[in-house]
């Protein structure tokens, strides 16, 4: 993922946060196992993994997730990790056929832009960046 970026996944559904832009994205169906297959060095084979056991789905759902690959990066979610040595994401085979869909929404562009979310510690102060 882009550093900008925060993401979380609530079983078949991933709420992404561009936090440079304000934009909001859910990716939904089979899709939010890709976004827990990140970084990946291979999002073919990442993509090839989550649908082999879809059987008849298996064809639909491979373009699905090529295609939402496609969009993550036109939108600038994601950036290759693979090369700069970050630990990698496992892909797991999706247990049944759920359609796919990336959904991008502008509604709290606003708010966002304007209050960004920081890093906190676990009492919730700000974290600062350390200087050395």
């Amino acid at each position: 993922m882009n550093q900008q970026v925060a993401a979380e996944v609530f079983e078949d559904e991933c709420i992404i946060a561009n936090l440079d832009s304000g934009l909001y994205y859910s990716v939904q169906g089979i899709a939010a196992g890709l976004i827990q297959a990140l970084p990946c060095a291979d999002p073919d084979a990442a993509i090839a993994t989550i649908c082999a056991l879809l059987g008849e789905h298996r064809a639909t759902a491979i373009a699905e997730l090529s295609s939402i690959w496609q969009e993550l990066i036109s939108e600038q979610l994601v950036v290759d990790r693979a090369s700069s040595g970050a630990a990698l994401g496992v892909a797991t085979a999706a247990k049944e056929y759920k359609h796919s869909e990336l959904n991008r929404y502008a509604d709290m562009q606003d708010l966002l832009l304007l209050d960004p979310i920081h890093d906190v510690d676990e009492d919730g102060w700000e974290l600062k960046e350390q200087t050395t």
